[in-house]
């Protein structure tokens, strides 16, 4: 947890405050002083607000980077990895099969090709219409008032006969 609360302390300090985008593996338990909390769960303790990227194929993936690039501007010093990483990244050739792989090459560039996959996927998510908020069917009976509940009874009995 240490090392989480380090990174969610740089992020505070710089004035990152909206949502933190993560992969699928954030809801893995963790081992430890945690108590098996997942890092999705240490990361809200921590004052953060997590998201999980949408689920998507990595070739949906890496369609929507393709897409992304265009759209973005790099700071030529300190996205030079960054940059390197997705220039870097690439499929396999199958010696056998005599045809490129499926999946990606696994190798130095993967994360920060990765990091950039994520991002091309969630960063639209935002922008999607909310989904209207269903309200319940009524109050649970518990939380009723006698007057409340005597309201009802009075409704039901101005109803017309259904039967």
């Amino acid at each position: 947890m240490l090392v989480q609360a380090h990174y969610c302390e740089w992020l505070d300090e710089r004035g990152y405050h909206g949502t933190d985008w993560f992969p699928h593996d954030v809801k893995v338990r963790e081992a430890g002083a945690s108590g098996a909390r997942t890092r999705f769960e240490t990361l809200v303790l921590l004052g953060r607000k997590p998201a999980l990227v949408p689920d998507e194929t990595r070739m949906d993936g890496i369609n929507a980077g393709r897409k992304t690039i265009p759209l973005a501007r790099f700071d030529k010093k300190r996205t030079a990895q960054g940059v390197e990483c997705l220039r870097s990244y690439r499929t396999e050739w199958d010696e056998k099969a005599r045809a490129f792989k499926q999946t990606p090459a696994h190798n130095w560039a993967s994360h920060g090709a990765d990091g950039w996959r994520y991002l091309s996927i969630s960063w639209r998510a935002p922008m999607r219409e909310p989904e209207p908020e269903e309200k319940p069917a009524g109050v649970a009976l518990p939380y009723l008032t006698m007057d409340q509940f005597m309201e009802i009874e009075d409704s039901f009995s101005k109803r017309p006969d259904r039967t």
